[in-house]
């Protein structure tokens, strides 16, 4: 019973509203020029209940624009530099590039 349930749910669409309509894209296009980042419009939109969007919601759209050749992340005050992930072995934290051992030195 719980699993034919859980199938129909999985096979059907979702009839959930999408989070980012027209109306929020053009204000999202507006505001980003000026500088302002995804945490403000997304401030922005609460405190004028134009509509509730995260500024993580804010952040995809951005980033699928850029993937199909849009420029609105050359809007974002780091541009293209996200964060980087410390768990990868070129993280950054404690590789010093082109290094000479101390058995090696002088």
């Amino acid at each position: 019973m719980a699993q034919a349930k859980s199938e129909f749910r999985k096979s059907s669409p979702s009839k959930a509203k999408k989070k980012i309509y027209p109306d929020l894209v053009t204000i999202i296009k507006q505001k980003l020029p000026l500088q302002w980042s995804p945490v403000q419009i997304s401030g922005f939109l609460k405190k004028r209940a134009v509509g509730k969007i995260s500024h993580e919601t804010i952040y995809k759209y951005i980033w699928e624009d850029k993937r199909q050749g849009g420029l609105l992340y050359k809007h974002l005050r780091h541009q293209e530099k996200k964060y980087n992930k410390r768990g990868h072995k070129l993280a950054g934290r404690g590789c010093i590039i082109a290094r000479i051992d101390i058995d090696q030195r002088p």
